[in-house]
């Protein structure tokens, strides 16, 4: 059993991994609506620096110190507050930093509600980068039906956290993990299903933006229709013909929700090129960020390449960067088939409350549904 740390230790490790993983997208989450777009136009290259200079000369606050690292302090009180509110479904999560120390090993850090911490050094037998390339190589076989995922020294890893969140919070039912980018796109869900059902897993750059998005207040319409960018591929017709038909349930389960369907290309050193009615680039997924709810059919469209200061990149930066409080994309090959089994349980009506409920029990049914990563706040209400 690893030791739980003291208060101070827990602080301290709490700002290290804070500042380490996604500080960018957190701060991006408290520079106001304008500035969001702004900022994330600038970060991915197409903005001019004479409209950078106009936006800190006007006095905006994008510019201005802000809470963009939570102390232990605001972390304990939202995690309490979380607790109280989903007392009866997921509960509060635990939170799980997972920072790269060098090329084989990763620092772990958990921490849960009442301020109880805890943290080790994990040893991949392997690099981590070989590890990892060894992985994804399986994800398409996985993706068709046939093989397992060679998880490799990853299942010691994910049996470590199992252990330990039970620990400091035992019968935890969420794990929303912090990881660095080096391995942030892996399919994370289907580790922990193979240690333990319990388990729906979320992805977050850090608490802090975690944090932020939730206090953050916003009035999402209820009649708002939903946002559809669909794609007119032959192979995608009965799909889109689904999703075209679900438009108004889509509205009722998810509430200003945003779908992409649309074959996707990775692109080496960018974020995957997506083939809707027509390429998707920076401006049109700034769009699908200002959603509540968004949900990625689109291969490979849950990578998230490195960007700035190192932090989540790609789609999922773009997306997160906004107002988006829950994304879905899959990090490889989806067939249709998978892409229908996730749509079903979003939008079934009988389905629980919480949207990651939903997604948990899509990967009940289907553990491919697993592909698809959950991105943000698990907690957040369907209808």
């Amino acid at each position: 059993m690893l030791p739980v740390l003291s208060q101070t230790d827990i602080a301290n490790m709490l700002v290290l991994h804070e500042i380490l993983v996604g500080r960018s997208l957190a701060i991006l989450r408290e520079a106001g609506d304008q500035e969001q777009r702004v900022l994330l136009q600038k970060q991915y290259a197409v903005l001019a620096e004479s409209d950078l200079r106009g936006l800190l000369e006007a006095g905006s606050i994008a510019g201005a110190r802000g809470p963009a690292t939570v102390n232990l302090d605001h972390a304990q009180n939202w995690l309490q507050k979380v607790g109280h509110r989903n007392a009866d479904g997921l509960g509060p999560p635990v939170c799980v930093w997972l920072a790269p120390i060098d090329e084989s090993s990763i620092a772990v850090f958990l921490l849960a509600g009442g301020g109880v911490g805890t943290c080790c050094r994990w040893q991949c037998g392997d690099s981590i980068k070989e590890s990892v390339s060894r992985l994804r190589m399986w994800l398409r076989s996985f993706a068709s039906g046939s093989g397992v995922l060679p998880w490799d020294s990853f299942a010691d890893l994910g049996r470590l956290i199992v252990a330990q969140a039970n620990v400091i919070q035992p019968g935890t039912r969420w794990l929303m993990l912090a990881p660095s980018v080096e391995i942030g796109d892996l399919p994370w869900q289907i580790l922990f299903e193979d240690i333990s059902s319990q388990f729906v897993v979320s992805v977050v750059p850090n608490l802090s933006w975690a944090v932020l998005a939730d206090e953050r207040t916003n009035v999402w319409e209820r009649e708002h229709q939903p946002y559809l960018n669909l794609s007119k591929a032959a192979k995608l017709a009965g799909l889109r013909e689904r999703l075209e038909k679900d438009a108004c349930v889509l509205n009722e389960c998810l509430r200003h929700a945003a779908v992409v369907l649309g074959h996707g290309v990775p692109v080496p050193e960018a974020f995957p090129i997506c083939f809707a009615c027509k390429p998707m680039w920076v401006d049109e997924w700034l769009e699908v960020g200002e959603h509540r709810v968004c949900v990625v059919h689109s291969c490979f469209g849950g990578t998230a390449p490195p960007a700035l200061l190192g932090d989540l990149g790609g789609i999922p930066g773009l997306v997160l960067g906004g107002q988006c409080r829950v994304l879905f994309a899959p990090v490889a090959e989806i067939p249709v088939e998978v892409a229908l089994a996730l749509h079903e349980h979003l939008t079934c009506q009988a389905g629980p409350k919480e949207i990651g409920l939903r997604y948990w029990e899509a990967v009940e049914t289907d553990r491919r549904v697993g592909l698809y990563t959950l991105y943000g706040l698990a907690d957040e209400q369907g209808n």
